[in-house]
């Protein structure tokens, strides 16, 4: 007899079965509408058989075997026979299980045929059917349930082409995706592997009212932080950036917070800025020196309305009463429109002056006693090229978005919906963790 099979098709449990093994439940999705715990590995397995290009009808003997390779290759699982399977008009049924095997390799299955109830040889059907997943799997609102005992994956989804291993949407108001762990490790884990060049996550968010990440750490008792990046090599643990034709911020960060010990952004260590630090005041907090184990102490920045800098010492005048005051080779190329400022110590010094003002590297005091000792002080204006394209505004009026609104705004007794902040970053209620309280 001559057998020809057709019309292969996999359904449904491939894809809830694949490498899954019995689990406990955990909280289901509100956006789901029923629940699924995979219990086998088995998948339904539907094709059609014709003898002599009659569609066959009677009972029949199978065997199956998965191969790695449409030809040749190697066998996967083992040989799995079914006998007396009723074929109706060439169409047949069998549920098949090749055991966890199913970790994103290409099978084909290799089909054998003989009359039921036969001790004759099998006849071999070719060619071996290529194992591919019933179109409308993909779209099951049922969640996948999977878990190990073992020191291996419980879910494998792997991808050798162009396309998304897996591709998760939600029309609701609830996360595509829910992860949960009650151990130490983490709850999601992504690695490129050693020879990978792209990103371990990558996020995009083409809607209006959310972020492409969104991380909370919901338990208020715990002081680790939502977010924790860490590099090993020579890069940055965190990498922000935004288009240059765009007007967003790389990194935004605030704080609702009352408290004085809450803060928007904590750096410890060497902080470095190349472009300019706009503040609405400054300082330095170190330990108190006469208490440093009970106190700290604070000093303001020094402020000005022009890109000053500040310079000064103490120099003993000559037997003439004058000194030359001698500044770094960068003095004059840094600097411009200088300012004096000169205190006799010990004595009063009344006629005390600028006998020469700065030339290139130096200026000259005079009036004075032999052997004074003078105090003096000089201010400039940076002239240095990020300078000149990058002067400060005094003043500026703010742009029409931005108006009737404040950078601090309970000073002024406004609320805190007009504040800057809120006008730059909406504040957006978190959504109620899936499975929270469950």
């Amino acid at each position: 007899m001559k057998y020809v099979h057709l019309s292969i098709v996999l359904v449904l449990g491939l894809l809830l079965g694949m490498g899954a093994t019995a689990s406990a439940s955990r909280p289901t999705s509100p956006a789901a509408t029923g629940t699924f715990a995979a219990t086998t590995r088995a998948f339904t397995y539907q094709g059609r058989l014709t003898n002599g290009g009659v569609p066959a009808n009677g009972t029949y003997d199978f065997t199956f075997i998965l191969y790695d390779a449409s030809v040749g290759g190697s066998q996967a699982g083992p040989i799995v026979t079914r006998n007396d399977v009723v074929v109706t008009n060439g169409l047949f049924n069998v549920t098949l299980d090749f055991g966890n095997i199913f970790v994103g390799t290409q099978y084909y299955l290799d089909i054998a045929v003989r009359p039921g109830a036969s001790t004759g040889s099998y006849t071999q059907l070719t060619p071996r059917q290529p194992l591919t997943a019933a179109p409308y799997a993909s779209g099951l609102v049922l969640p996948l349930d999977a878990s190990t005992s073992t020191s291996g994956s419980a879910f494998v989804v792997d991808n050798n082409g162009s396309g998304q291993a897996a591709e998760f949407r939600s029309n609701s108001t609830f996360a595509t995706i829910y992860a949960s762990n009650s151990g130490t490790g983490g709850t999601f884990r992504a690695d490129t592997g050693s020879s990978g060049q792209g990103s371990a996550i990558t996020g995009y968010n083409y809607g209006t009212d959310r972020y492409a990440a969104e991380l909370e750490l919901v338990n208020s008792t715990n002081p680790r932080a939502a977010l924790y990046a860490r590099t090993a090599g020579n890069g940055q643990a965190i990498d922000a950036e935004v288009n240059s034709n765009t007007n967003g911020d790389a990194i935004f960060a605030r704080t609702t917070s009352s408290s004085a010990s809450s803060y928007a952004g904590i750096f410890v260590g060497n902080v470095s800025i190349s472009g300019n630090l706009a503040k609405s005041s400054g300082s330095f907090k170190i330990d108190h020196p006469l208490d440093p184990a009970n106190k700290y102490l604070y000093h303001s920045f020094v402020e000005s309305p022009d890109m000053k800098n500040i310079y000064d010492g103490v120099v003993t005048l000559d037997d003439n009463g004058a000194a030359v005051v001698t500044m770094p080779a960068w003095f004059d190329a840094l600097n411009q429109d200088f300012r004096y400022q000169l205190t006799a110590i010990g004595a009063p010094g009344p006629n005390l002056y600028i006998a020469k003002e700065i030339t290139g590297t130096s200026f000259t005091i005079a009036g004075g006693t032999a052997g004074m000792k003078v105090s003096w002080q000089v201010t400039g204006i940076r002239h240095d090229a990020y300078a000149k394209a990058h002067r400060i505004p005094v003043e500026e009026n703010k742009p029409a978005a931005e108006r009737g609104s404040y950078i601090h705004p309970e000073l002024y007794g406004k609320p805190a919906s007009q504040g800057l902040d809120r006008l730059e970053r909406p504040l957006q209620p978190a959504p109620q963790p899936e499975g929270a309280g469950q």
